[in-house]
């Protein structure tokens, strides 16, 4: 008897669970989504004022960067407020409007790659500008090259991306590609460039940029004085703190995305229980919104660790004179950069 009651006291406490989370999910979108919205459009107005600004008119890198903080501020104002306000506040646009469903899902995939290879470039313009080698240092600081580059990128992912404003379509209230070999290629395809390659690719870069800053380092040790090693020391110092962080969020980024997708894969041809899918839920939508804090994060990390930066944003605010480019260019040349990954 009373295995049978505790039985039964389990399984409608179950019942009661899954009634509480599935309204997670949407409380999750409107509370946690509108912090991210609110934040992530400060950080993008913040590094497009900063990065297009006279101090970094005639750096390359910063261009790659105030390209990424334009394309990020549209994809809050577009992809994630769309998702706010469907995921949040109910209110149906994919899953209504073909057209919208169409534009959304490209822009959702498409928009992701161009900031993310923004970063990419604007790293690799620094790694070359840290080589030893003459003829590798030229490629850097190319201001012409990187608007090519940031052009280029655009025209590839829509080669590869464009497919969806043609093929996907409106089905049982989902927006999706039509079944078949074509859902499973643009799926694992989608999974594989926007999942797994970011994270590897930024350890890789950051891995990279650290041993060429250490190298620069360590070749201008021998002459200089105590002080002047001690001022090199504490860039270093800040690039690893820099790099920490942005691993830190890569992690929290990108590594519960992709183990979503993948249990998603292998797991939605499995029944469920109704705790299980509102559980399921709340994870994947915790796990997607988790995912726009790449996007979100960078000002706030150049804020944090970068004095060049602060100095910046207090001109701009009035509340300090610009020191010369020429006392601060080593600053945010060699360091900055890897605060947006």
């Amino acid at each position: 008897m009373n295995k049978t009651t505790t039985t039964t006291t389990v399984a409608s406490t179950r019942d009661d669970v899954s009634i509480s989370l599935s309204l997670a999910p949407y409380e999750l979108n409107v509370y946690f989504g509108m912090f991210i919205w609110i934040t992530g459009n400060i950080g993008c107005i913040g590094n497009a004022i900063v990065f297009n600004s006279r101090m970094f008119a005639n750096q390359a890198y910063a261009r790659y960067l105030f390209c990424q903080a334009i394309q990020d501020f549209i994809y809050f104002n577009f992809v994630f407020m769309s998702r706010v306000v469907q995921k949040g506040f109910r209110v149906p646009l994919t899953t209504k409007y073909l057209a919208f469903c169409r534009i959304r899902q490209f822009y959702t995939f498409w928009g992701n790659q161009i900031s993310f290879n923004s970063f990419v470039f604007a790293t690799m313009d620094r790694i070359l500008a840290t080589q030893r080698s003459t003829n590798l240092r030229n490629w850097s600081n190319r201001v012409t090259l990187s608007y090519k580059m940031v052009a280029g990128s655009m025209l590839f992912w829509f080669l590869f991306i464009g497919h969806r404003l043609i093929w996907y379509q409106l089905s049982d209230g989902n927006c999706g590609p039509p079944p078949g070999i074509y859902a499973t290629w643009d799926e694992w395809f989608e999974n594989a460039t926007s999942a797994v390659l970011p994270p590897i690719l930024m350890f890789l870069l950051a891995f990279l940029l650290r041993r060429s800053v250490h190298h620069v380092i360590q070749r201008r040790i021998q002459p200089t004085t105590n002080q002047n090693k001690t001022v090199l020391e504490q860039m270093s110092s800040k690039l690893s703190l820099m790099l920490l962080l942005q691993c830190i969020i890569v992690v929290i980024t990108y590594v519960p995305y992709s183990v979503e997708l993948a249990y998603t894969s292998i797991r939605q041809y499995y029944s469920k229980t109704p705790y299980e899918k509102a559980r399921d839920k709340v994870f994947t939508e915790l796990t997607h919104l988790l995912a726009y804090i790449f996007f979100q994060s960078s000002f706030y990390v150049s804020l944090f660790t970068n004095t060049g930066f602060r100095q910046q944003i207090k001109h701009l605010l009035g509340m300090k004179k610009l020191i010369d480019l020429s006392t601060t260019k080593h600053l945010p040349t060699t360091i900055h950069i890897q605060t947006n990954v």
